[in-house]
């Protein structure tokens, strides 16, 4: 028992550090597939500030506040989230039921021991 122990001990010791050993190759191979290595710094590039006009539609107004208008406006209707909302229901009546009808049975059960 206790060479089997020692066995399975060492087996899981030499998992654990090939899985470790994997992970650092990996994490190797991904800094060298992005070009780094690590010594050398990779630095930003510099953008100019947009301005206003540059950053808005042409009706003066920013792209992102047209388009939650639009979407708010727009009722599309999404066959998922309406299954979902039936399924939700479903399930909610489902339990409700089943725990009423756990409930009277325990109340018949203390009835019934109460006489």
């Amino acid at each position: 028992m206790a060479k089997f122990m020692l066995k399975s001990l060492l087996l899981g010791v030499l998992l654990f550090l090939g899985i470790l050993f994997g992970m650092q190759k990996a994490h190797d191979e991904m800094r060298e597939m992005k070009g780094t290595d690590g010594k050398q710094t990779i630095e930003a590039p510099l953008f100019e500030k947009h301005t206003e006009v540059e950053a808005s539609s042409p009706s003066g107004e920013p792209q992102f506040e047209t388009e939650k208008k639009q979407l708010q406006q727009e009722k599309s209707f999404n066959f998922f989230s309406f299954l979902g909302q039936k399924a939700t229901a479903l399930v909610t009546v489902f339990f409700q039921a089943i725990i009423s009808a756990v409930s009277f049975v325990i109340e018949e059960l203390i009835g019934l021991l109460s006489l």
